[in-house]
């Protein structure tokens, strides 16, 4: 079982996000992510979210809570709410802004995307985008809501 982590960062009601632009059989392919990855040797989870948004996103976060657990081909996903404390935004220096290895994989554009805008666009997973724009109206009534599993 593979195990990855996701940050779900909402500052100003924007999430904040990474837009993918890839070639995929010579056609422009667009879609948005959230930021995350693979845990390295020893982290913790909130560990892993912490650095993944960092190299990202370029930004330091205090992770809240685990939000939504995604199991999806033998990979189990994990995401936090995270609350954005120091950084500027597009200033990551992960592996997909510096390394050879990533040269051919595509565009990496952090940004930050208004909520009310979120279901017009291919996020990725369609299903989780859908439950933060669900949980920011509830949050907004006062309602906290709970964690949701898939």
């Amino acid at each position: 079982m593979n195990i990855r982590v996701r940050g779900i960062v909402v500052e100003n009601n924007h999430l904040l996000l990474i837009k993918r632009v890839r070639m995929e059989n010579n056609k422009e392919n667009i879609y948005y992510v959230f930021p995350g990855g693979g845990l390295e040797t020893g982290e913790t989870l909130e560990e892993g979210v912490k650095r993944e948004v960092l190299e990202e996103l370029g930004i330091d976060v205090e992770v809240q809570d685990m939000r939504y657990l995604e199991n999806f081909k033998h990979t189990d996903t994990y995401f936090f709410n995270c609350k954005w404390i120091s950084g500027n935004l597009g200033t990551g220096k992960g592996p997909e802004f510096t390394s050879k290895e990533y040269e051919n994989r595509g565009l990496y554009i952090p940004m930050a995307v208004p909520i009310s805008e979120l279901s017009k666009l291919n996020v990725v997973p369609s299903e989780v985008r859908d439950l933060v724009v669900n949980d920011y109206k509830n949050k907004e009534k006062g309602d906290s809501g709970c964690i949701k599993f898939r």
